[in-house]
């Protein structure tokens, strides 16, 4: 706990190599694919290159950050595009709640 603190207090000075490595392992838990992005790092700064899906893409951008060691950011992350399937229960969802929000203004109580 301590090393922790002192990590957040201190930047720390890291080893490109090192930095690559704990980057590495953190897309490894938050990215179904890792090996879509090309991380490289000089001086301390990271950059990013590749595609990932929209839902991965926030969570890996908050961990780099946060990573002891980072020093700046470039950022040429792109998007997959979403499935059809996704795009298609999307709609469907929105269709059905408005379906039963409707269904329960029509019917008066708001307790269908």
């Amino acid at each position: 706990m301590a090393a922790e603190v002192k990590s957040a207090i201190a930047h720390e000075e890291v080893a490109d190599s090192v930095l690559l490595a704990r980057i590495r392992s953190r897309m490894g838990h938050l990215v179904k694919n890792p090996r879509t992005v090309n991380v490289t790092v000089k001086e301390g700064k990271v950059s990013l290159e590749g595609k990932l899906p929209h839902a991965e893409y926030h969570a890996l951008m908050a961990s780099i950050r946060h990573t002891p060691g980072v020093k700046g950011l470039v950022n040429q992350i792109h998007f997959t595009p979403m499935p059809t399937w996704q795009k298609a229960c999307g709609v469907l969802t929105a269709v059905l709640g408005t379906s039963v929000a409707v269904h329960r203004l029509l019917k008066g109580n708001g307790k269908a």
